[in-house]
C-alpha cells in the first residue's frame, strides 16, 4: 500500500478536499492492517484483477478495522492505479482515471459514502483496454451480439473488432459538437485498428454502446432538443434489453431511486419527463447500437 501515491493521484484526479482528508484518516486506520490490504492488493493483481475475489478480502478488513467497503475498494483502485499509470501515455492516464472521481461522487450522491460500489468495472482500466478520449470512453473489444450488423459494403460479425463505447457521468457537455468531436479522436486514437471501407478504401470506425439511454422507449421521452435525445439518434438502434426492474433509476433519480414514482423529484426536464413515463407504466431496458463513422461523419445515423 502506497498511502503518498493514493492522495497525491487524488489530488490530481480533482478529489473533493473533504474526500482526500477523509482518505488520509482512512489511510492512518489502515497501517494496523496494511499487510492484508496488501495481500488482499496481490491476489487481486495475480488473478486478473478479478472483483470476486479482492470483495471477501476487502469485507474482512471493513469488519476489523469499521471502514467502509466502498471506501476500501476506492482506496484499493487507487493504489492499483500505481502500476497500471506506466502504461498510458500523458495525454490519457489521467483523463482515463478521472473515472474515479465520476465513480467516487457517484457514491458519495447515493450512498453519501466516499468511495466507490462499482469497483468490479476498472479492471478493464488496469489491463489498459479501456481509454477515455474526449467526452467518451472507448474499450477495444470484439463485436459480441449474435446478430451481425450490415451496412452496404461493410458487415460486422461476431468475433470482428470494434470500439466500445461508455458515457461517463463527467458533468462536461454531452451536446452534439461534443459528441462528435470525441468520435474523431477514437478514430484517430485507433485508426491502424480500424476497417478498411470495401467501396471507397477508406478508414472505418464501428461504434457500439449498450446503454439505457438507448432503449427505444425513452426516445419519445426525452424533450426535443435534450443532449440524450440527439445521442440516441446517433446510432442504429438494432438491439432491445428489456428489463425486470429499473436498475438504472439511480442514474437519474440519485438517492431518491426506488421511493415511489408519485414523489419522485422533477426539478430537471428529463427527470420531470421520465417520471411521467412510469406513471403512465412505461417499460425499461437497454438499447444495444452501432454508429459507423468515418472520422468526419456518422454514415448510417438514424
Amino acid at each position: 500500500m502506497d498511502a503518498a501515491y493514493q492522495i497525491d493521484l487524488a489530488r490530481r484526479l480533482n478529489f473533493p478536499q473533504e474526500a482526500v482528508s477523509y482518505f488520509e484518516d482512512c489511510l492512518s486506520v489502515l497501517e494496523k492492517v496494511q499487510a492484508d490490504f496488501d495481500a488482499a492488493k496481490e491476489a487481486y493483481t495475480s488473478s486478473g484483477f478479478d472483483y470476486r475475489v479482492l470483495r471477501p478480502l476487502l469485507l474482512d478488513i471493513s469488519r476489523r478495522t469499521g471502514l467502509h467497503e466502498y471506501t476500501l475498494m476506492m482506496l484499493m483502485m487507487l493504489d492499483c492505479a500505481k502500476e497500471a499509470e506506466p502504461l498510458y501515455d500523458e495525454e490519457t492516464f489521467l483523463p482515463t482515471f478521472e473515472d474515479l472521481r465520476y465513480k467516487l461522487l457517484e457514491c458519495r450522491y447515493r450512498y453519501g459514502i466516499w468511495g466507490t460500489f462499482v469497483a468490479f468495472w476498472y479492471d478493464i482500466f488496469f489491463k489498459h483496454e479501456l481509454f477515455k478520449l474526449g467526452r467518451l470512453e472507448y474499450q477495444t473489444q470484439t463485436y459480441y451480439e449474435d446478430k451481425p450488423y450490415t451496412y452496404k459494403g461493410l458487415t460486422v460479425k461476431k468475433g470482428d473488432l470494434i470500439l466500445n463505447m461508455h458515457i461517463p457521468s463527467s458533468g462536461e457537455p454531452f451536446d452534439t459538437p461534443s459528441r462528435l468531436a470525441s468520435y474523431k479522436k477514437a478514430y484517430q486514437y485507433f485508426y491502424d485498428k480500424l476497417y478498411t471501407d470495401p467501396e471507397t478504401g477508406r478508414r472505418i470506425a464501428v461504434l457500439v454502446c449498450h446503454s439505457w439511454l438507448l432503449w427505444p422507449g425513452y426516445e419519445p421521452v426525452w424533450p426535443q432538443g435534450s443532449h440524450i435525445r440527439e445521442f440516441y439518434h446517433d446510432f442504429d438502434v438494432i438491439l432491445e434489453d428489456p428489463y425486470q426492474t429499473f436498475s438504472d433509476e439511480w442514474r437519474m433519480f440519485g438517492p431518491f431511486a426506488q421511493i415511489p414514482v408519485q414523489l419522485l423529484p422533477e426539478n430537471t426536464r428529463a427527470r420531470k419527463a421520465l417520471k411521467e413515463y412510469m406513471l403512465k407504466g412505461g417499460k425499461h431496458g437497454a438499447g444495444f447500437g452501432v454508429i459507423i463513422f468515418d472520422g468526419e461523419k456518422i454514415l448510417n445515423r438514424s
